[in-house]
């Protein structure tokens, strides 16, 4: 499954909030991406969390 993600404002520069309804209990990942200026591809990373009930 797929949940959308709505971008929260955040005080400090540099720093990204989200927020999501996670629909079912289980697992879930979190993938991001970001385009680094002078980097010929993007940083990616994977956050794997529990959503328990």
């Amino acid at each position: 499954m797929t949940a959308p993600l709505e971008l929260q404002a955040d005080a400090l520069p540099g720093y990204y909030r989200f927020e999501t309804d996670l629909s079912m209990e289980g697992g879930w990942a979190l993938t991001l991406a970001a385009k680094i200026p002078g980097l010929p591809d993007p940083v990616q990373g994977r956050l794997v969390l529990q959503a328990v009930p």
